[in-house]
């Protein structure tokens, strides 16, 4: 849903405009998420336009509830909630990623979590339980203000660059 229409009946040219190139893919997917405000994508974002990026410019909190594959990632501020798995790279400017995984499911991180620039960055993995669920980590993760476990299973197979804190889990 574009924010324009929540006040107005009919997008701009510009707005149907941009919402065709990411559709098309000659462009990037921008998501915005006023303060106390949520967006939440129940379905999967699978994209073969691997020029493009999921750009994610909020101050309130956006929720991906199943996979997104062919797009990275690209969060400026905010906080996100990863429930499911991610199949590209995710650059984290400022903000909070919270990397949650689901009773009885694996939520695999395919790539590399990048932290760039001066904002506080912080990663946080919370698995449901030790025996039920896992988050399993194949690319590197770098650049990270601070990373912190809340129990539960967590798979590393790549480099970890920064301080952890692991408060109960494996």
């Amino acid at each position: 849903m574009l924010d324009s229409m929540i006040k107005k009946a009919m997008p701009t040219r510009a707005e149907v405009t941009d919402v065709a190139n990411a559709i098309y893919g000659t462009g990037n997917i921008r998501m915005y998420a006023n303060a106390g405000k949520k967006i939440t994508f129940d379905d999967g974002i699978n994209s073969h336009n691997t020029n493009g990026a999921i750009i994610v410019s909020n101050v309130g909190n956006v929720t991906f509830n199943d996979s997104v594959t062919g797009n990275t990632i690209e969060q400026q501020a905010g906080t996100v909630n990863l429930n499911a798995s991610l199949g590209e790279g995710y650059t984290l400017k400022a903000g909070t990623l919270n990397i949650n995984a689901k009773a009885n499911s694996e939520t695999v991180i395919s790539k590399a979590i990048t932290g760039v620039g001066t904002g506080t960055k912080s990663l946080n993995f919370q698995p449901v339980s030790a025996e039920n669920s896992s988050i399993v980590l194949n690319g590197d993760v770098t650049g990270i203000s601070s990373m912190n476990q809340a129990g539960g299973k967590v798979q590393l197979n790549a480099m970890m660059n920064g301080i952890y804190n692991v408060n109960g889990g494996e």
